[in-house]
């Protein structure tokens, strides 16, 4: 999304020393930026927002607005960020801000907007001095090429779950069992969820939905708290071939960012689950999400992600054989799978 943007390093590394100068108590144009760049470490984006807007308001610095566009694309709010971006690409007479034609291109691509991120794309190639940039864009390019390689999916049609599985707020992650029941992450809110002492349970949980003799799904209920515990988001369930293993993951978060997470597994025992419990050998002081079980050179495995060090970045992508009840050492799947980029600012 947003990487390693010297520029934006610079003067928030600017900032940083202009605002430790200030007392405690000031409420100057630098405080502002205090708060938005603090916002923005603590992945509150809509806060870092706010405040890198209400300092553009004052200075009008095209550096805020850069950071506003990077927070809207950490948000996935891509419309804004494309706006954005445009907006400072236009007022770059002396091209200044010329890498952020890249993002540019991003924002429109992230739109489906494949034709006109082409067109930014190839003129960012065949334009740029920057090595790193050039080759990230053309790996970005390289995905809308492969669109015309392959053919017109005829047989899938997509339909809405309806009601029994959607909620007002996200549903994500869904799963088949080989029954045809559905498995699904929600946060299953009718509002939006405000952190100010008085939400309760609101982290998000697993539910299953049951086939109706029609072929829709039924009401959904949350899976017990033996899978769902409590103060955790409990998410990405998958299945073993077999249908006798569940894996999910457990997450902590602060703001955006998921500050921990753990592959579980759940044993399938007569028509429940299991007590889940983390697997070791792929569970450390790093970060390991969203586990499914395949098959690798002919050896069942488990693909994961991980920030474990010795990585190519950020999240890479990793494979475990399993023999039984025993999962080996995390293998990474190489340079060709993952890249050496980090999902996140360059000044975090």
């Amino acid at each position: 999304m947003i990487f390693n943007k010297l520029y934006t390093l610079i003067f928030l590394f600017f900032v940083s020393l202009v605002v430790q100068a200030q007392p405690v108590t000031s409420t100057t144009y630098e405080v502002k930026l205090e708060t938005a760049v603090n916002a923005a470490e603590n992945n509150d984006y809509l806060t870092a927002i706010e405040w890198f807007e209400e300092a553009y308001k004052e200075s009008k610095d095209p550096y805020l607005q850069i950071s506003i566009g990077d927070m809207y694309m950490l948000l996935r709010d891509y419309a804004k960020a494309e706006k954005i971006y445009e907006r400072v690409i236009k007022r770059d007479k002396r091209d200044e801000f010329f890498d952020i034609k890249l993002d540019y291109a991003k924002a429109l691509k992230a739109q489906g907007k494949y034709k006109m991120a082409l067109d930014e794309f190839n003129y960012f190639i065949t334009t740029t001095e920057n090595d790193s940039l050039r080759n990230d864009a053309k790996i970005e390019l390289q995905g809308i090429m492969l669109m015309e390689k392959y053919p017109e999916n005829i047989e899938a049609s997509v339909s809405f779950a309806n009601e029994p599985v959607n909620s007002p707020s996200a549903e994500s992650s869904p799963a088949l069992y080989n029954d045809g029941t559905l498995y699904f992450t929600s946060l299953n809110s009718k509002e939006p969820v405000t952190l100010d002492g008085s939400e309760g349970e609101y982290h998000s949980k697993i539910y299953v939905a049951s086939r109706t003799p029609q072929g829709d799904f039924a009401n959904s209920t949350a899976l017990e708290e033996a899978i769902n515990r409590v103060d955790f988001f409990n998410s990405g369930v998958s299945f073993s071939e077999d249908g006798n293993r569940m894996y999910f993951t457990r997450e902590k978060y602060i703001n955006n960012g998921v500050s921990s997470a753990q592959i579980y597994l759940s044993k399938r025992e007569g028509d429940k689950w299991g007590t889940p419990y983390p697997i070791e050998s792929l569970n450390n002081d790093f970060r390991s999400r969203h586990p499914y079980e395949g098959e690798l050179f002919g050896q069942k495995v488990l693909y994961y992600i991980s920030d474990m060090p010795g990585g190519y970045g950020g999240y890479d992508l990793y494979y475990a054989t399993i023999s039984g009840d025993n999962y080996g050492t995390a293998v990474n799947l190489g340079n060709v799978i993952n890249t050496n980029k980090k999902r996140k600012l360059s000044f975090l």
